[in-house]
């Protein structure tokens, strides 16, 4: 995956431990930034990939198994910023109390235009 040496994102091979829905990826991506985010998002597009995002590793068995994991994008090293940015630590990851942006409380849902 030559065509995915992108700047400030590090890339190795998939293993058992990185499965979804017990598919492997073929590679597995760490990026620094949004934009080495970015860019990275762009190679995988141009190359035909597909992406699949992983957070805290919470909910990768949820739903049904992908067909194929050609890139898992490691995210967490964007939830730890967030973590550290927030004063006090409380809440719900990322989000200061547990409320989602839209200020929704946990178990609530927006309803759908």
């Amino acid at each position: 995956m030559k065509d995915l040496d992108v700047e400030g994102a590090a890339l190795r091979e998939g293993d058992v431990e990185d499965a979804v829905c017990g598919v492997v990826p073929a590679r597995v991506a760490r990026f620094e930034d949004t934009q080495a985010l970015g860019r990275l998002l762009g190679a995988a597009r141009e190359a035909g990939l597909t992406v699949t995002p992983r957070g805290g590793g919470t909910a990768l068995g949820w739903g049904a198994p992908p067909c194929s994991v050609d890139l898992l994008v490691d995210t967490r090293a964007l939830l730890d910023r967030a973590q550290r940015r927030r004063p006090g630590g409380g809440g719900g990851r990322g989000h200061p109390g547990g409320r989602t942006p839209t200020g929704l409380g946990r178990g609530r849902t927006a309803p759908v235009p």
